[in-house]
């Protein structure tokens, strides 16, 4: 039972537990075969987890060298060095025998777990009493986040792409279908300029249904934003876009309405279970990364639900949303 607790449980102590004659290396190799790790999975860990907390130049120096920070730092890398994935729902330190517990609750079922699990610890070591009652602080998202709350985000982008889609790949199959296309391209008028054309020409309505679905979710629905409107414009305008661009091009496969309709389960419906809705294996949700979806979907969820910390703190802003619209 201690074993598989030590596979789930990252534990930091408030004072630092290293050996200073040590490596940063040496001691992440060494607290890694605690966890009951094989060697080759150490050594990639030790890199992952050492760029995690910016110390991938310090990995070879003796620990006994490093500051206060560096070595609080490893101590964070120690903690995670047995988790394949890098997320951490919830954080916990006592002090005066009283627990204070900091957690991300923009996934509820998640920081319900997380919740219990610290609880049912705590209960199965101490004997129940109320000054030991923890206190709890929801760093992202709240206590009792609705499911339309954790999943809005996604929604949104999702809705804009999936509509997008669909009436610019239509249209432009009707302009191609009934020879408007044919008759634009015997004359003077470049290629390039054709598609320039349309996509501005179906552009001006994208931005209009884009702020639309954008306003009505956040001002009339009332889904959870604590960062910037105008960022979530920029970032369904340039959904819209992409979904613009990728229904003229799948529109030319196809020869009627019909059988554009029929690209929904190829195109669509995958991208839905790599946007983050669900709970993959590493190993297929690396497959996410090359659908447009789950970097919209993150961008989003960036924005509206982890762009600012709660009771004042400064911003969890990381870029990873820049980088999303980047791609």
């Amino acid at each position: 039972m201690v074993g598989s607790l030590m596979n789930k449980i990252g534990y930091m102590a408030q004072s630092d537990a290293l050996y200073g004659s040590l490596t940063a290396e040496e001691n992440l190799h060494f607290f890694g075969l605690l966890y009951g790790m094989k060697k080759a999975e150490i050594k990639s860990r030790t890199e992952e987890v050492m760029e995690l907390v910016n110390l991938s130049a310090d990995l070879y120096k003796p620990v006994q060298a490093f500051s206060g920070g560096m070595k609080r730092r490893l101590s964070l890398a120690i903690a995670i060095m047995h988790k394949e994935r890098r997320e951490v729902i919830a954080s916990i330190k006592i002090l005066g025998g009283k627990s204070y517990i900091e957690v991300d609750g923009s996934n509820p079922n998640k920081a319900k777990t997380a919740l219990a699990a610290l609880e049912q610890a705590k209960n199965d070591v101490f004997i129940s009493r109320p000054d030991l009652r923890p206190e709890v602080t929801y760093l992202y998202g709240k206590e009792d986040l609705p499911v339309f709350d954790n999943f809005g985000a996604t929604l949104i982008g999702f809705i804009v792409f999936f509509f997008v889609f669909l009436v610019s790949g239509i249209s432009f199959l009707q302009e191609r279908t009934s020879g408007t296309l044919e008759k634009l391209l015997s004359t003077p008028i470049r290629r390039w300029e054709i598609v320039v054309g349309y996509v501005l020409g179906f552009g001006l309505f994208t931005i209009l249904q884009s702020f639309l679905i954008s306003w009505y979710c956040v001002y009339v629905l009332k889904v959870m934003m604590v960062g910037s409107f105008g960022l979530i414009l920029l970032i369904t305008l340039l959904t819209a876009i992409i979904a613009l661009t990728l229904g003229i091009l799948i529109s030319t496969l196809a020869n009627n309405e019909f059988q554009m309709i029929q690209f929904i389960p190829l195109v669509i419906v995958p991208q839905v279970f790599f946007s983050g809705l669900f709970d993959l294996p590493p190993g297929i949700e690396v497959i996410g990364y090359a659908m447009p979806l789950y970097y919209i979907a993150d961008a989003l969820t960036e924005v509206m639900i982890f762009y600012f910390q709660y009771f004042g703190l400064k911003d969890r802003d990381d870029g990873s949303w820049r980088r999303d619209l980047g791609l």
